[in-house]
């Protein structure tokens, strides 16, 4: 490569004399800025400071501007036209003394933080979400707050927030945003810390505007493939965890935060990520309104706002649309079954009351929710299982296998079997009980009254009998001990008016005057609680962890909890009818709603109260050890023999007596000889001489609105003596007609269509039999059909029903 060659004359008359910069000689020569550097230092020319010695400005207007005005020098570049490098070098040239250097960036008079603390819980999210704070240099007192968005509404927003304590610098590229900052004092300090304060974490509306600074940051609301959808990201897997946890203490339930495992992955531009990125997303319209209900008085990202009411407005489209095109709503609960001991025919009684009337609800069209479940804590089962040798979850797992296999053979349609032992039940009764503790209802003391173990409630001297328990007749125990109290007293004049007025409806009608009474003779605070040394096979109290909750207050959370597990609460809360014995009629009474109350929560429609069961003249129970057992009822006679009987024999709501003997003779009598002898004589006649079309005067003996209306106001019982009547009337027909000598095809037409009728009715019931039925004549078992002609086609003779007991 040749060598440049580069006169000393040329150089200083381009240098010295025309005042060309080393750039412009670079360029007219044609050859490297480096190497005319090169040669004015070999030539011995003094080079020029670059810009300084073309620049007239004297010392005192520098002073002025700078040091009496205060401007900085990115104002006073602006206001001179001057390079901001230039003004540096000035002023260590006139040695005028410099201010902090980052200062100097900034725009005098700066602005400490004058927002309360929602601004600073808002501020606090949003840097969370997307700001990256540090020291504009190591020992300045200016913060920087830098944002590399390129969105519009999220510069203006930064504008907004910042721009009134301090200046906002911008960088562009191709005319557009790429890079923001804004320069702060050290009133900003607290935005240094990536940790969420505690006292963020202990207020709502801290948090919810906390939860808007972040989500204006980082959070994403929208409307995809026509649904409402949030969601938040970050790297950092505990924050996410942190507001996971405390939307649902705020009741916003929403499934866990989850990983996109991208660590060790490259994106498309080769960089390989080094952390996980965490998710947290909500798409469920009933949560979802929740959520914005805390955010949306907080959101100030305009395109957010937006977003947000987008969001709302598909949910509230999607609903009226669910509500024109959903059926009526059904929600049914059972108690839920102590598990000291396997099932006795007692639960199996009221599990398969609820049964019938879901399944009858089910027939009608309507969304039903049939809860059941075991109560699985307190101390009599922590005695129980300790004299059986075993731990208490042992214990109550072998149980529950006993409660699930008798439910089983029962044939029982529930959605959802709850057990209290399951950890997401325990989460939202520690939820509800915090709640419970901070609005005041609980609160710490002594507890003294007379306790049934066996019954596991408080009784007054009113309610023993000779100084003992009726129930149990055992003298029960009389405790004084430290406990937290629930403040029942205070809702004894709001439970007495709901009641009355039929807003909180008891049936029957003497069980409504019976609870009315025990009322007005005064409710007291109740113990919620034991000491952990006596009890410990219990929910720990959230706010005192020597303390377990007391079983009912544990046990009633069920029938929330258990559509919450499932997320139907919003669709079948509150209950439309809860089923109990007699002897959990107060608790159930009292207790319950207060707890419903004191939380916000709707109350049941209806609490229906069946009788006891006797047996020798005494209350069937576990404790007296007089039990049946259902699993060996139905081995020995079939689910729906039993089914059948107890629906029958005892009216439901008042007490009745069982025995076997009972339950043969209406196996025998009604189900065989009435139904079964139905069923198998037209499909014998059917088979030997057929069918014909024909309209059915025999169905309109049916009293298909009376029945409708038994089983609507649950006088089960009256409901099967009516279907069971025309089934006598059915039966007369034949012998009537006397078809097995006439052999009429349109008489048997009308009798087989009048079975369809009869088998859709009884379905609730006794469903395997009338699923055998509907099979053989070949028809659905549905509402609608009871009226609509059956299809003409061959039968055969059906197999026997239910066989005779001798």
């Amino acid at each position: 490569m040749r060598k440049l060659e580069i006169s000393k004359d040329i150089l200083t008359d381009l240098y010295e004399n025309k005042k060309l910069t080393t750039f412009q000689i670079a360029e007219k020569l044609q050859c490297c800025q480096a190497t005319i550097w090169k040669r004015l230092h070999e030539f011995g020319i003094k080079p020029r400071l670059p810009g300084v010695d073309r620049v007239n400005v004297s010392k005192e207007d520098l002073n002025q501007l700078y040091i009496k005005e205060k401007l900085s020098t990115w104002k006073i570049e602006s206001k001179l036209n001057i390079p901001r490098s230039t003004i540096h070098r000035k002023l260590r040239e006139y040695k005028i003394p410099l201010r902090d250097l980052s200062d100097s960036h900034v725009i005098y008079p700066k602005k400490n933080f004058s927002g309360d603390l929602i601004e600073k819980a808002y501020l606090i999210g949003f840097r969370i979400g997307d700001l990256r704070i540090r020291k504009q240099y190591k020992n300045s007192k200016v913060i920087c707050a830098a944002c590399s968005s390129t969105i519009p509404e999220q510069i203006q927003l930064i504008r907004s927030l910042f721009g009134k304590y301090g200046r906002i610098w911008t960088k562009k590229a191709n005319n557009k945003v790429i890079h923001s900052e804004a320069f702060l004092n050290n009133s900003f300090n607290f935005l240094f810390s990536k940790e969420v304060p505690n006292w963020i974490l202990k207020y709502e509306k801290y948090f919810s505007s906390f939860l808007a600074g972040f989500v204006d940051a980082e959070g994403h609301i929208g409307v995809y493939n026509n649904m409402a959808r949030f969601s938040l990201g970050n790297y950092d897997s505990s924050l996410l965890f942190l507001i996971h946890k405390k939307l649902r203490e705020y009741g916003v339930e929403c499934n866990k935060p989850f990983s996109d495992n991208r660590k060790g992955k490259k994106n498309n531009q080769g960089y390989r990520y080094n952390k996980n990125y965490w998710h947290l997303r909500l798409n469920n319209k009933n949560e979802l309104p929740k959520l914005f209900k805390l955010i949306k008085p907080y959101i100030k990202h305009k395109r957010k706002i937006k977003d947000l009411n987008n969001a709302i407005e598909n949910i509230n489209n999607r609903n009226k649309l669910r509500i024109k095109k959903m059926k009526e709503t059904f929600y049914i609960t059972t108690p839920i079954y102590y598990t000291n001991a396997p099932p006795h025919l007692g639960s199996a009684y009221t599990t398969i009351a609820a049964d019938v009337l879901a399944r009858w609800k089910r027939l009608k069209g309507e969304k039903v929710f049939f809860l059941t479940g075991t109560d699985e804590h307190g101390q009599k089962i922590q005695e129980t299982a300790e004299k059986s040798g075993k731990k208490p979850k042992k214990f109550v797992d072998e149980i529950v296998k006993d409660f699930k296999k008798a439910f089983k053979l029962l044939n029982i349609s529930n959605d959802f079997f709850i057990r209290t032992t399951d950890k997401r039940h325990g989460y939202e009764v520690k939820k509800t009980l915090q709640k419970l503790y901070d609005k005041k209802f609980i609160y710490k003391g002594h507890y003294e009254s007379y306790y049934c173990v066996g019954c596991e409630q408080y009784l007054t001297e009113s309610d023993l009998v000779d100084g003992r328990c009726p129930l149990h007749n055992k003298e029960p125990e009389l405790r004084k001990e430290e406990a937290y109290l629930f403040k029942l007293s205070k809702f004894q004049d709001k439970l007495l008016n709901l009641i009355k007025t039929g807003k909180y409806e008891i049936l029957p009608k003497r069980m409504r005057k019976e609870i009315i009474s025990f009322i007005e003779s005064g409710l007291k605070d109740i113990s919620i609680s034991r000491l952990k040394e006596k009890v410990s096979w219990g929910i720990e109290l959230p706010f005192d962890k020597k303390h377990t909750c007391f079983v009912w207050v544990d046990a009633f959370w069920n029938y929330l909890t258990g559509l919450k597990i499932n997320n139907q609460f919003e669709k079948f809360w509150p209950p439309d009818i809860q089923l109990m014995a007699r002897d959990i009629l107060r608790v159930h009474a009292t207790i319950w709603p207060a707890l419903l109350l004191a939380t916000g929560n709707k109350l049941p429609k209806t609490l229906f109260i069946h009788g006891y069961f006797t047996v020798n003249g005494q209350k069937m129970s576990k404790s007296l050890g007089n039990v049946i057992s259902p699993t060996y009822l139905v081995k020995k006679y079939g689910a729906d023999a039993l089914r059948y009987f107890l629906m029958r024999n005892i009216p439901f709501g008042q007490d009745g007596d069982v025995s076997e003997q009972s339950l043969i003779e209406r196996n025998n009598n009604e189900l065989a000889d009435k139904l079964g002898n139905l069923v198998s004589r037209v499909t014998s006649l059917a088979e030997r001489y057929g069918i014909e079309k024909t309209g059915n005067k025999l169905l309109e003996k049916l009293k298909l609105k009376e029945i409708e209306e038994k089983i609507e106001n649950y006088e089960l019982d009256k409901a099967l003596e009516l279907i069971f009547a025309f089934i006598d009337s059915c039966n007369f027909y034949v012998q009537e007609n006397k078809l097995w000598e006439s052999g009429d095809k349109r008489k048997l037409y009308e009798l087989v269509n009048s079975i369809k009728a009869i088998t859709i009715l009884l379905f609730p019931f006794i469903p395997e039999t009338c699923e055998k039925i509907a099979k053989h004549f070949n028809f659905k078992i549905k509402w609608e059909e009871i009226k609509k002609p059956v299809k003409v086609k061959k039968i055969n003779k059906s197999e026997i029903l239910f066989k005779k007991v001798k």
